[in-house]
């Protein structure tokens, strides 16, 4: 409940983890049209951030948010920063794609989903998450391919520059 969490808050101030379920307990009551809901819990997610700066999660949480009040401009840059701070965070990178195909940039859409596949290759309904079946195989696989050939330039790269003592994987 959100005397619990607020509870967990109250007791434990600078634990994120209290912050993060307080947000959890508000974005869960938002579709129920709770008043105040939708701030409470970005106003919980930023007290998350601010407790844990280097933790992605409170600005995926906080996209999530933007995105059930239609915000996706401000859930796009929750995302972007997410993914500043963690370049291979998939659920940051599937829900941008979703976002970009919901607003009809499909060629973005495609290259957001080609990234987070090749973050979890082994989640192979990725491909069909986010993208119409008719845009297979050829854009998106196109996309994987393409980010693919970046990733393999930048471990040869890695390789070339350590002597060859080491792989970054």
């Amino acid at each position: 409940t959100i005397q619990n969490a607020q509870s967990a808050v109250n007791t434990n101030p600078l634990e994120p983890l209290n912050q993060m379920l307080l947000g959890q307990i508000y974005e869960s009551i938002i579709p129920f049209q709770v008043e105040g809901a939708e701030q409470a819990a970005l106003n919980s997610y930023k007290a998350a951030l601010a407790l844990d700066p280097h933790n992605p999660t409170s600005l995926l949480t906080s996209a999530r948010v933007e995105i059930q009040l239609n915000n996706l401009e401000s859930a796009r840059n929750f995302l972007n920063s997410a993914i500043e701070l963690k370049n291979d965070f998939t659920a940051a990178n599937f829900l941008l794609a979703q976002i970009e195909a919901q607003e009809g940039n499909l060629d973005e859409a495609i290259k957001r989903t080609g990234q987070a596949f090749l973050i979890s290759p082994n989640d192979i309904g990725v491909l069909f998450q986010n993208v119409s079946p008719k845009h297979f195989p050829c854009k998106l696989f196109g996309a994987i391919s393409d980010a693919r050939a970046a990733r393999n330039t930048l471990l040869v790269g890695c390789v070339i520059a350590t002597g060859g003592s080491r792989v970054l994987d």
